[in-house]
């Protein structure tokens, strides 16, 4: 298939995949689940209150304590709530987010087989596979975390002190790697929950997808992950944001992040779905 006939296929997979966009099934279980990251962030921006502040007591633990003190105090608590509301979101990710997506993995098969006249079922219920859903969801996300978190680390005696060079590694090269990271990792959900099998399984049909089909596989990912790191760039300017805008723009920066998170995981699922019911 020459270039054309590759475009025509991804935009072709794009349109089909839009066009589930209003099942009700779907999005009943993607509301519920954008419903509850708006409830957790709600909890870090108002822990002072007497309904949040024991669960705020409770989830400094996961951070270090002089960070927890500076939270408290203002403009820190709007500053440092981006870095707060971050890692607990990928708490609930490892918890919940592996299995929404499995779901809607699923759903989202039968909706195109539907339209081929054929008909699924599966063995066994989509909880049954939590374990291996969650670690699959860890895996991909945690590569990218530690990756956001360590490698510039690494290369700080390169980039200090040279303006051009920080810049073009943090939005040139640290988006590469996470695009190229979710890239081989992109079937593993949507395979583990539709074969019923364990993470192992996934990985390596994963990884064989992405090395036999790298034009789709990192076109579907930039087009997934665009928002989000868009929104990255943005939050991790949030000191500048709160300093030179309204405090509570950050607030509302990171509502409209759910929102673009939870749409981008309904294309990254029917994507994928599509791409592995054509079967090409």
């Amino acid at each position: 298939m020459n270039l054309i006939g590759h475009a025509n296929r991804f935009i072709n997979i794009i349109i089909e995949t839009l066009k589930i966009i209003f099942t009700g099934k779907i999005w009943l279980v993607l509301s519920g689940y954008l419903l509850i990251n708006l409830l957790l962030l709600y909890s870090q921006y108002n822990f002072s209150s007497p309904f949040f502040y024991t669960f705020f007591k409770f989830s400094s633990l996961l951070f270090d304590e002089k960070i927890v003190q500076s939270f408290t105090h203002y403009p820190n608590n709007y500053i440092l709530l981006p870095y707060f509301a971050g890692r607990l979101k990928f708490v609930l990710g490892i918890l919940l987010e592996g299995l929404v997506l499995g779901y809607v993995a699923r759903e989202m098969y039968i909706r195109f087989l539907r339209k081929a006249s054929l008909s699924h079922s599966w063995d066994s219920s989509v909880f049954k596979l939590w374990f291996y859903l969650a670690l699959g969801w860890t895996l991909t996300n945690g590569l990218i975390l530690l990756t956001s978190v360590y490698l510039p680390d690494l290369f700080q005696s390169f980039l200090i002190g040279h303006f051009r060079r920080i810049m073009l590694f943090n939005y040139v090269v640290l988006p590469s790697i996470y695009i190229f990271i979710f890239a081989l990792f992109y079937y593993v959900i949507p395979i583990v929950a539709l074969s019923e099998s364990n993470l192992l399984y996934g990985l390596k049909n994963s990884f064989k997808l992405f090395g036999k089909h790298p034009f789709y596989t990192l076109s579907f990912s930039i087009l997934v992950l665009a928002g989000p790191i868009l929104i990255l760039f943005i939050t991790n300017n949030s000191a500048s944001i709160v300093d030179k805008f309204r405090d509570d723009l950050i607030v509302w920066i990171l509502v409209f992040s759910i929102f673009i998170e939870i749409f981008a995981n309904f294309i990254w699922m029917g994507t994928a779905i599509k791409f592995l019911s054509d079967g090409k």
